[in-house]
């Protein structure tokens, strides 16, 4: 609680700032955090915060400032004094209180905060370097704060580039145009470069934030001189230089929503065949632009080129997973189109033999999946719906319904021969089946029943199977119950069940068979089935 003083007067604040820095001179040297000096001497730091920072009586002479500073240097790396240090220097910022030494001073923080091993002095010190370009007017020194934060980009350590990058945005952000206009053009050509450089994610990403931050502020020179740049990189020979490009332009429409001239898009549809066909980062870069284009790609220049549509078809198998994410997105993305209220004419979707070719290898995608939850599985189960949809609409002649199930069918019976631990694929696969057969007319659902019921009804009457993959099925079939009549579904059903027996029937006779017929095959597996007991055995006992 502050009460004001009726009897203050600028003799009174003197000499009780006077007596505090007399106070500090003394005892403030040596004090190891114990004892009655150091209580003393956190509470004379204390009282001169709250006398700098909210009594504008306070007078500070410049050999007490410089007493200040020579206590902060040495208290910012102690844990015990930090706090009260930081707390100090922020009161004389706050009062932007004039010294020979303040900048200096900042320049040893500004390096504290890229060296120091603990967090809060980093973040501490970053604060605090920011609030002394804020508040005061360094016209030509703005320049060395800059030089020194932009060289640390390239700092051994992640922390360090990190906050460098952090601090170049918060900078940025507080400068105003006209003070980052001069510096403008070296900021992006000296930051552009860790976009790719950077071995970790995290300042990569950082960077980019403060490149964006620099674009928000730029004048319509800087944008233009930005433009030039990304697209003569992009038009160069260097797969280094077409990577940074694409990286630069996604930054660019991110940033600042503005869509490119009809000039500079053509340049770069021409260009993007180019960049997915080359190495994964490229192609990761390509891809990851082309994203950003076909969602405001209102007149349909990039979604109708067929040189960029081969390549995205191209990538759906591509080795990199990353790679068959984004054109996963892609494709879903083009699909998303024809749901419009105005959806787009996509020449693709046309060709009957290019649906079948797309949906083949999204199928394979899900075949290809290792977990139910990626983005990737669950986008190309997405797509595989849509893929299906639009292919018994508008190409049943080429492709039925029936087809299709089958191969789906086929992915989940091979996970089932090969994997059977494993259960991502019928997961999936079951899923697409929920969701074709809820789109699907009921009799369209009825002709492929035989199709579908056997493996659903497989897994559900398996009691030793998966239990929650035999509840996902389950479900599925409940949702069969509420398209189909019910006799239909229960002949199925049963029809399902006596197959499934017989064939497991079948299967128990000829392993019985091959005891008498093949006993060293019959003695090999009994010996891998006795050693597979005794490892769950020992993994049971472990767990405990």
């Amino acid at each position: 609680l502050k009460i004001p003083l009726e009897s203050r007067t600028d003799d009174y604040i003197l000499e009780v700032t006077n007596k505090v820095f007399n106070l500090l001179k003394k005892y403030g040297g040596g004090t190891d955090g114990r004892g009655e000096n150091y209580d003393l001497v956190q509470m004379a730091s204390k009282l001169l915060v709250i006398l700098i920072r909210d009594v504008n009586l306070t007078q500070v002479k410049d050999d007490q400032l410089k007493l200040v500073f020579d206590y902060i240097l040495v208290d910012v790396l102690n844990p015990l004094k930090q706090t009260t240090a930081f707390g100090l220097l922020s009161a004389v910022l706050s009062r932007r209180l004039v010294s020979p030494d303040l900048h200096d001073v900042m320049v040893k923080l500004a390096e504290m905060s890229i060296q120091s091993h603990l967090p809060q002095v980093r973040q501490s010190a970053m604060t605090a370097v920011v609030s002394y370009v804020k508040n005061y007017s360094l016209k030509k020194k703005t320049g060395q704060i800059l030089d020194l934060y932009v060289a640390q980009l390239s700092y051994e350590v992640e922390s360090g580039r990190l906050v460098a990058a952090e601090t170049l945005k918060s900078l940025i952000t507080v400068l105003h145009a006209e003070q980052i206009g001069t510096h403008a053009q070296f900021l992006l050509v000296s930051m552009a470069p860790h976009l790719l450089n950077d071995t970790s994610p995290v300042c990569r990403k950082a960077v980019a934030s403060a490149i964006s931050a620099l674009l928000t502020v730029f004048k319509q020179d800087n944008v233009d001189f930005y433009r030039r740049s990304v697209m003569s990189w992009l038009k160069a020979d260097n797969s280094g230089q077409n990577q940074l490009a694409c990286r630069l332009i996604v930054i660019y429409l991110d940033s600042l929503g503005d869509s490119l001239p009809k000039s500079e898009l053509d340049e770069i549809k021409n260009r993007l065949p180019k960049c997915i066909k080359g190495s994964d980062a490229l192609c990761i870069q390509g891809l990851t632009l082309l994203q950003r284009l076909v969602r405001t790609d209102k007149c349909k220049i990039f979604l109708n080129s067929s040189a960029i549509c081969e390549g995205v078809f191209s990538s759906l198998l591509h080795a990199h997973a990353w790679v068959r994410l984004l054109a996963a997105q892609i494709v879903g993305l083009c699909l998303g189109k024809l749901t419009e209220p105005e959806p787009l004419k996509l020449n693709w979707l046309d060709d009957s033999e290019k649906i079948k070719s797309v949906l083949l290898d999204t199928f394979e995608q899900v075949n290809m999946a290792d977990s139910v939850t990626t983005e990737l599985s669950i986008q190309a189960v997405k797509n595989l719906v849509a893929l299906t949809k639009h292919a018994i609409t508008s190409h049943a002649d080429a492709l039925s319904l029936k087809f299709l199930l089958k191969k789906a069918v086929k992915i989940s019976n091979n996970e089932l021969a090969t994997t059977p631990n494993s259960t991502t694929r019928r997961t999936l696969i079951f899923n697409y089946i929920a969701a074709v057969c809820l789109q699907a007319e009921p009799a369209a659902v009825e002709a492929i029943l035989n199709v579908i019921i056997t493996p659903l009804q497989r897994e559900i009457s398996n009691v030793k199977g998966d239990a929650d993959l035999r509840s996902h099925c389950s479900e599925v079939l409940d949702l069969l119950k509420s398209r189909l009549e019910p006799e239909v579904l229960s002949r199925a059903v049963t029809e399902a069940e006596v197959e499934i027996r017989r064939k497991r029937a079948e299967r128990s006779a000829a392993l019985k068979q091959n005891l008498v017929l093949r006993p060293e095959i019959a003695a090999k597996r009994k010996l891998k089935n006795n050693q597979a007991k005794k490892l769950a055995k020992k993994r049971r006992k472990m767990e405990k």
